[in-house]
């Protein structure tokens, strides 16, 4: 039985949109969680921490697309976003 590229193209489209809709709630729910329970507040404290979270909870295009470094404004960013004052 051989697949076609078109085959192909259609499933990966597909699984790009699950994968969009994931990142969007699972990735922020995740962050927000991590904000609420397990961040110190500071990003010296927890750069080690987020930099691989906000890697895993960030959609990328294309497999050669590189990610952005996170780095302190982003942290502070997300920190914003989910952190209620």
């Amino acid at each position: 039985m051989l697949i076609d590229v078109d085959h192909l193209e259609q499933a990966v489209t597909f699984l790009r949109r699950i994968v969009q809709r994931l990142e969007a709630v699972v990735g922020r729910a995740l962050l927000k969680r991590w904000f609420d329970e397990g961040s110190a507040g500071a990003w010296s404290a927890d750069a080690d921490a987020y930099k691989p979270l906000k890697a895993l909870t960030t959609y990328i295009q294309s497999r050669p697309q590189e990610l952005d470094d996170a780095d302190e404004a982003m942290y502070l960013a997300d920190r914003a976003r989910y952190v209620q004052a």
